[in-house]
């Protein structure tokens, strides 16, 4: 009898190793794929940056349109990525899938109707081009910054560089290399966290108590 006692005693610690190694794992798949959206939706916010940039010396408001269109097409970009990552985190369960769609449906609704309220302005005259595609990275910047308070730390971050590439667009005659070496350190900088946390866990776990 003791015998057996210590084995089925055996048979749960291994089952709550391997539930531990599959919950660990699963966290790393997450945050790399975090890691990939952060990486491409700043890359694709540069290249909305630098043709914002341009519609500010075009003398005939085509590269104005495309920088509005641009912009509008990343907010369903953004909408759509934040879904995936909301859907990968909870682990594809049908009812969670549902609140996902429903709540992410409505958040991100709602900046496209405040983007369209913009262009409003910008049709009656009360925005200036310049100054609209302004408050366009703004609205975007604080979609994606409340966002990132549901979904991840990551996503948020990306929602403060949108931010702050509009006050510097604003401010600074040389934004572009400006923002260009700030979402360079970004990355580099959330890669660094990643990697770091990745190294301590297994001494975190190794010098834990063992009963």
């Amino acid at each position: 009898m003791p015998d057996q006692s210590f084995k089925f005693l055996v048979y749960v610690m291994n089952d709550q190793d391997t539930i531990n190694s599959t919950e660990s794992s699963n966290t790393r798949s997450h945050h790399l794929l975090e890691d990939v959206f952060l990486v491409i939706l700043i890359l694709l916010t540069m290249l909305g940056i630098y043709i914002s940039d341009i519609a500010s010396f075009d003398q005939f408001g085509t590269a104005d349109i495309d920088g509005y269109l641009y912009w509008m097409i990343m907010i369903f970009v953004f909408a759509i990525s934040a879904m995936l990552i909301s859907l990968v985190q909870s682990k594809h369960k049908m009812i969670d899938f549902k609140h996902i769609l429903v709540e992410q449906s409505l958040h991100w609704f709602g900046a496209i109707l405040a983007l369209f309220g913009v262009l409003l302005l910008v049709h009656a005259g009360s925005l200036s081009h310049e100054s609209a595609a302004l408050v366009f990275l703004l609205v975007l910047s604080l979609a994606t910054y409340l966002d990132g308070i549901r979904i991840g730390w990551r996503f948020g971050l990306i929602g403060n560089y949108l931010g702050l590439a509009a006050v510097i667009l604003a401010y600074s005659d040389n934004a572009m290399w400006i923002l260009y070496l700030i979402a360079i350190a970004m990355i580099i900088a959330v890669f660094f966290v990643d990697r770091k946390r990745k190294l301590s866990k297994p001494l975190d776990q190794a010098e834990a108590p063992t009963e």
